[in-house]
C-alpha cells in the first residue's frame, strides 16, 4: 500500500479563531466569520486569494453553503467534512493533501460549532432509523471503560488510578486559566477535582469535556511559497488517519486499554519525535495531553509499544507548561474546550488559541 507522506510540501501562514464558551450573542455565521477574517489578516491576504475551502461542522450544518453564505465566496469549492471527533483533522487532512498534490496554491481549513443554544447537556446527533434493540452509551461511559481495565492490566491501585487522571485534569485547567481564548480559565484544586461527583464509572466531572461554541481556521499554501506571505511558516511534518473494523466489543482478545486504530496508523513515513521523559519504572508518561483514558492508552502505543508497564511506581513532578513533546495537537478541552468540528485542528495547538496570538504571522509582500 502507497503511503508516501507529506512531509515539507505544505505550510500554514496564517490562523484565526474565536473565544470558547457559551456565545448566546453570536450566530454561526458571527463565529465563522470571526475566525476566517483573523486568518486572512495573520496571513496577510485577501478572501479572493484563496481556491477552495474544507470545512469541518458535526452539528452546526449540512453542507459546505453555510461556510459559503457566511463568507459570501464567490463560487469557490467547499467541501464540508465530518468524520466524529476527527471532524478538524479530516479538514485539515484533505486541505493539506489537495495542496500537495498540486490541485490549488492556497486553500483554508475551518471548523465551527454551535452547541449550547440547543439546551441538551450532550452533543447534537441525528441517529440513524434502527430497531431499537442496540445498546447505546454515552461518551463518558464509553471512556469509563478504559479506566479500570488499563488499572487492571498494569497492576495500577484505584486511588493510584483516580490520582493520575486528576492531575491530568489539574494540568489542563490551569493551562486553562492562562489562555484567554479558554472555555474554562479557572484553576482546579487537585481535592476538589478528585472529590467530584461521578459522571460515569470512576469519571468525575473534572474528567469529562465541557460543551462549547466557537470556530478556528488555518490558511494553507504550498511550502516553496510560504515565504511570500510569512518569515514563520509551520510546515506540515506528518498526516495519519485510519478507520477500523471496530470490532472491539465483539472481539475476545481485546482488552479495552488502547485502540487498534492508532497503532494501525504508525507504519507509514513519520518524522522521528522527541524521546519523552518518564519516571524510571513509572507507567505514567511526563507530559500528557487530551482527556485522560485516551491519553494514557494512546501513549503506550505512539511512544514506546514495547515499554515494560509493570513494577514500582514513582511520580514524576505535574507538568503545567507547554511540552516539547505531544501526543496530540490540542491541550486537551479543558485548556481550549475546542469544539468538535476542530478538536484537532493544528491552529488549535497545544498552547491553545492563543498561539494564534503568540505566533501572529506578519504579513510580507508577494509583490
Amino acid at each position: 500500500m502507497a503511503s508516501r507522506g507529506i512531509k515539507d510540501q505544505v505550510a500554514i501562514i496564517g490562523m484565526g479563531c474565536t473565544n470558547f464558551g457559551e456565545h448566546w450573542d453570536k450566530s454561526v455565521d458571527d463565529m465563522l466569520i470571526e475566525a476566517a477574517h483573523a486568518a486572512y489578516e495573520s496571513a496577510g491576504i485577501k478572501q479572493d486569494d484563496l481556491d477552495a475551502y474544507w470545512f469541518g461542522t458535526l452539528g452546526s450544518a449540512v453542507s459546505g453553503l453555510a461556510l459559503s453564505r457566511a463568507l459570501k465566496i464567490d463560487y469557490k469549492p467547499v467541501t464540508r467534512v465530518e468524520n466524529m471527533c476527527a471532524t478538524g483533522s479530516e479538514a485539515f487532512r484533505n486541505a493539506a493533501y489537495a495542496v500537495a498534490s498540486g490541485a490549488y496554491d492556497m486553500v483554508m481549513a475551518i471548523g465551527v460549532e454551535k452547541l449550547k443554544d440547543n439546551g441538551m447537556s450532550g452533543l447534537v446527533g441525528a441517529p440513524l432509523p434502527s430497531d431499537g434493540t442496540e445498546s447505546t452509551l454515552t461518551a463518558p461511559a464509553s471512556f469509563s471503560l478504559l479506566a479500570p481495565a488499563y488499572a487492571d492490566k498494569y497492576g495500577v491501585d484505584r486511588d493510584e488510578m483516580k490520582e493520575v487522571m486528576a492531575r491530568i485534569a489539574w494540568k489542563n485547567h490551569y493551562n486553562g486559566a492562562r489562555n484567554p481564548r479558554a472555555q474554562f480559565q479557572k484553576e482546579v484544586s487537585m481535592d476538589k477535582i478528585k472529590s467530584a461527583p461521578l459522571i460515569a464509572g470512576d469519571l468525575g466531572i473534572y474528567d469529562c469535556s465541557g460543551v462549547s461554541d466557537g470556530s478556528a481556521a488555518a490558511i494553507l499554501c504550498r511550502a516553496e511559497d510560504a515565504h511570500k506571505y510569512t518569515d514563520n511558516p509551520l510546515y506540515v511534518k506528518a498526516l495519519s488517519f485510519t478507520a477500523g473494523p471496530a470490532a472491539g466489543p465483539i472481539d475476545s482478545d481485546y482488552d479495552y486499554t488502547t485502540f487498534h486504530e492508532v497503532s494501525a496508523a504508525l507504519p507509514m513515513p513519520m518524522p522521528k519525535l522527541a524521546s519523552p521523559t518518564l519516571a524510571p519504572k513509572s507507567p505514567w508518561p511526563k507530559y500528557t495531553t487530551a482527556s485522560p483514558q485516551p491519553n494514557l492508552s494512546s501513549w503506550k502505543i505512539l511512544v514506546s509499544p514495547s515499554v515494560a508497564w509493570a513494577g514500582k511506581k514513582s511520580w514524576p513532578a505535574p507538568t503545567t507548561s507547554t511540552a516539547n513533546f505531544r501526543l496530540t495537537p490540542t491541550a486537551g478541552s479543558k485548556a481550549s474546550d475546542i469544539p468538535l468540528a476542530h478538536q484537532d485542528c493544528a491552529c488549535c495547538s497545544n498552547a491553545g488559541c492563543s498561539s494564534v496570538n503568540k505566533h501572529r504571522r506578519t504579513a510580507k509582500s508577494s509583490q
